[in-house]
């Protein structure tokens, strides 16, 4: 009563129209405070809009700190939890995005169990130690120049080391001169050119070391000024056939032989359990051994047209034409042989050493026997994938194995440098036609080489191709600066020389056991010594035996077995003793996969975007179970209901 007394009139106009309320009036200054409250707490379109999706929000955690009827503190806490749990789960997937960017490509087992038959049979190179001056004479017979000049030149650019061919030079003979057999016969040399000494007391005696010293530099720079009168290049017919023959031939020809089976490397070839002429199925090849007898390589497939590329085709082409084999009849040689598991299903050979034949001061290694290069029939045999060696006197067998690396689809789309690897029509090499790293990394090795070299020794070696017409041949003196260099050089410098995304590595492992000779346990059943056979060596493996065995009986050689069966003993070049071809000069090696399956892996990308999002959607969806859905509500809330909130 004591508002309608303090304000009568004013009470009585709100009766009528009614709108008092139950609540008693207050006074001005009252309703002025509660007014000003409710003003404070009017909720603006936008957090009636940020308090609707809060409390209908899938998102976890958001409807419990958004509760205005909670306690601050339970909701302080929620909000901590639900920040953190953001920042985790973002945390978690920038991780994830790195490392897919910095390794957008993976390497993954495919399979363990491909057949073998899928691939092609490896590049083999066999390479034979030394050479034989009669080869060379026979060539030089036919040319018009300095026999001895040119003897000098072919043995210092073999060897690249002209020091120790000197060296070598004056300790077998003692003085320059005596190194050729033909000395004598040359009238240009009437004084030697070094002063004679005994060689032994020369290298041994502490007390000659100048002696020896002024000898070796006298000798080089005669050897040297030879350098200057003849042009060292490919075109120099005379110098590139010394050079392709500085090695035993693969196969003997007329040209260089007086009848077959006289020098040859190969003396019998066998492909799948089938004799086969092998003149058809090797051919001699440049590599970093020097000239060696290749089988399943082209050149014509490895290079571009360069003046090395058609020398190798044209020697080859020679080679062949001039063989006493009758290549031509053979007609089963497939041009890309295919392997198949099993000794019976590869390649087998019987090689000779000729270590009768081998000229002195020819041979630089300090091992007896063969080397084998194994390697794609794609990839140059001057950077062999892997070596082998085959030991004379022994039955060889040199198990393969492969590793195929196939790539995925999904990277075909991806940039090289992304996926990190090139297919083979990606990336223009200098001199090779198709891509390979093991391709890219010598050609970089050389490309470095020759910037580390002086521009006075920049050339290139005889045996690799040379991309610059501007560069010569190297010289003896300058081919071992440049091997130096080359062979110091990692390959790891050559970072733009990606991995092929499609390659297939080789490895080989070899075993031996010695030649069994023939006696009664074996005659006529094991195949060397099935004196049935036509296609068997030459020489046979009995063909002592029966020499012996004539004269245990003292009855004489019949003509026919001495002009058809040559026998298998031979003189050292020397101290003349005989020796079994058999024990130091002859080797069987079989080259064979001795599994039916290859490990396949496959080259594939980590994640596609599907997949990324996926995961980030996983690791965001245990953190705080966003999802699509949850996105849309975002979108929904704060574009349409802050609409009708406004």
């Amino acid at each position: 009563m004591s508002n309608f007394v303090s304000y009568p009139k004013r009470a009585f106009e709100m009766l009528l129209k009614n709108k008092i309320s139950s609540k008693p009036l207050v006074p001005n200054k009252t309703r002025v405070v509660v007014q000003k409250r409710r003003r404070r707490y009017r909720l603006t379109p936008f957090k009636r809009t940020l308090r609707g999706y809060a409390g209908s929000a899938s998102v976890h955690g958001i409807n419990y700190f958004a509760d205005m009827g909670q306690h601050w503190c339970p909701r302080f806490f929620w909000l901590v939890a639900v920040l953190f749990f953001l920042m985790l789960g973002s945390y978690w997937s920038g991780l994830d995005y790195l490392h897919w960017i910095s390794h957008p490509v993976v390497i993954t087992a495919k399979s363990f169990g491909k057949p073998i038959s899928n691939l092609e049979f490896p590049a083999i190179s066999i390479c034979s130690q030394g050479f034989n001056l009669d080869i060379l004479d026979k060539i030089l017979d036919n040319s018009n120049v300095n026999n001895t000049w040119f003897r000098f030149m072919i043995q210092g650019m073999i060897s690249g080391d002209m020091e120790r061919f000197v060296e070598s030079c004056l300790l077998r003979k003692g003085n320059l001169k005596d190194c050729f057999n033909n000395w004598d016969h040359d009238p240009s040399f009437e004084e030697p050119i070094i002063a004679k000494t005994q060689s032994i007391d020369l290298f041994l005696n502490p007390k000659r070391v100048d002696e020896k010293r002024r000898l070796i530099r006298d000798a080089q720079t005669t050897i040297r000024n030879l350098f200057t009168e003849y042009d060292i290049d490919l075109d120099n017919k005379t110098l590139t056939d010394l050079l392709w023959h500085s090695s035993l031939p693969c196969f003997d020809q007329n040209r260089i032989s007086n009848h077959n089976h006289q020098y040859e490397s190969l003396k019998w070839c066998s492909w799948k359990n089938v004799p086969v002429p092998c003149s058809a199925i090797f051919q001699k090849f440049p590599t970093i051994e020097g000239i060696c007898c290749a089988f399943n390589l082209n050149a014509a497939d490895l290079y571009v047209e360069n003046s090395l590329r058609e020398w190798i085709l044209t020697s080859q082409r020679e080679d062949f034409l001039n063989s006493f084999e009758k290549a031509e009849a053979f007609s089963g040689w497939p041009s890309n042989p295919i392997p198949k598991a099993g000794k019976q299903n590869g390649l087998m050979v019987m090689l000779d050493a000729h270590s009768d034949s081998i000229s002195a001061g020819s041979v630089k290694d300090d091992f007896t026997g063969f080397l084998a290069l194994v390697g794609g029939a794609k990839n140059n045999p001057l950077y062999p994938e892997t070596k082998v060696l085959l030991k004379p006197g022994h039955e060889n067998l040199v198990t393969l194995s492969g590793l195929e690396i196939t790539p995925d689809f999904d990277i075909y789309v991806m940039p090289p440098t992304t996926r990190g690897c090139y297919f083979r029509h990606e990336f223009e090499l200098w001199v090779h036609r198709y891509y390979s790293r093991r391709n890219c990394v010598l050609e970089c090795r050389m490309m470095k080489t020759l910037d580390m070299l002086p521009k006075a020794d920049q050339c290139i070696p005889w045996n690799f191709p040379n991309a610059f017409p501007n560069l010569t041949m190297c010289n003896p003196w300058q081919k071992e600066k440049f091997m130096e260099t080359f062979l110091d050089i990692a390959e790891d410098v050559c970072l733009q020389c990606l991995p092929d995304c499609h390659e297939v590595q080789y490895s080989a492992s070899v075993t031996a056991a010695p030649i069994r000779r023939c006696d009664k346990q074996n005659l006529g059943i094991s195949p060397l010594c099935d004196i049935n056979v036509e296609s068997l060596p030459d020489p046979p493996i009995w063909g002592s035996a029966i020499f012996d065995q004539f004269g245990k009986e003292g009855q004489a050689i019949p003509k026919h077995i001495q002009r058809n069966i040559p026998p298998n003993v031979r003189y050292s070049v020397t101290d003349r003793t005989p020796y079994n071809a058999y024990d130091r000069d002859i080797a069987v090696a079989a080259f064979y996969f001795e599994s039916s399956t290859l490990f396949e892996y496959s080259r594939q990308a980590r994640m596609t975007w599907i997949e990324f999002v996926a995961q980030v959607g996983g690791l965001l969806g245990l953190c705080l179970g966003l999802s699509f859905v949850s996105f849309l509500e975002v979108i929904y809330w704060f574009t349409y209901k802050f609409w009708v909130n406004w």
